[in-house]
């Protein structure tokens, strides 16, 4: 099942009230769909128009970890790879206090050169 041991039922509604439409989720669908053309494009750009600014790249340790790091260091000269942890597929849900920590090294809002709270923030910090 997509959420199990993920997010907690009272959590899940949303999501299932965002897809109850058909046309909500067919247009959800689209995105994996694209996933084919996305991964021809991004082989045809990988040299011509690489990515030099720094990209964060982040996975949940339960779910796709460092494989998001991984899909984009063909395409990007600075990838950032950074594992949440007690995390899966909802990041935002699951973990909310790695993420803005994160996010808050990552986009500046911390003196550069200042160093991460907690070891597994390392990627995070520009």
């Amino acid at each position: 099942m997509l959420f199990e041991g993920s997010l907690p039922p009272a959590d899940r509604e949303p999501y299932y009230r965002a897809y109850s439409d058909p046309a909500d989720r067919t247009a959800g669908y689209e995105y994996y769909r694209a996933f084919a053309a996305d991964a021809e494009d991004n082989r045809a750009h990988a040299v011509s128009k690489r990515l030099l600014m720094p990209v964060l790249a982040m996975g949940g340790q339960r779910s796709l970890g460092s494989t998001i790091a991984a899909s984009f260091r063909p395409v990007a000269a600075d990838v950032r790879e950074v594992v949440a942890p007690d995390s899966a597929h909802f990041i935002p849900e699951e973990n909310p206090r790695f993420l803005i920590d994160c996010a808050r090294l990552f986009f500046g809002d911390l003196p550069a050169g200042t160093p991460p709270a907690r070891p597994e923030l390392a990627g995070c910090a520009r």
